[in-house]
Order: C-alpha cells, then sequence, then structure tokens
C-alpha cells in the first residue's frame, strides 16, 4: 500500500499505527508469522513480535 501524505494514523487508521515511529506493522507480521508457522502458540507469537519490533 502507498501511504506517503495520505495515511491516517491511529488503531482504525490506514496501517494501524499510532506514530511514523512505528515501523513494524504488527498485524501484518502476525498474520505472516502463522501462515509460514501454524504451529506457534500466541505467546511464542506474542514474543517474535514484541522481539523483532525492539530490533
Amino acid at each position: 500500500m502507498y501511504a506517503f501524505d495520505n495515511e491516517v494514523l491511529g488503531e482504525q487508521g490506514t496501517l494501524e499505527r499510532k506514530t511514523q515511529g512505528e515501523v513494524v506493522l504488527t498485524r501484518h507480521l502476525r498474520l505472516a508469522l502463522k501462515r509460514l508457522n501454524p504451529w506457534m502458540m500466541d505467546k511464542q507469537m506474542t514474543e517474535a513480535v514484541v522481539t523483532y519490533s525492539q530490533g
């Protein structure tokens, strides 16, 4: 999605980011992790998202 100068911030916004500083789109990351690793439990997925988001 191209959102330059058109993005609406917030949980109901265009990319569901609260600020432009949030570079990891967690909803998309979770969906990709679940698709690629169907065996992952919710706790493992949360740990992976937090770890990846912290860089």
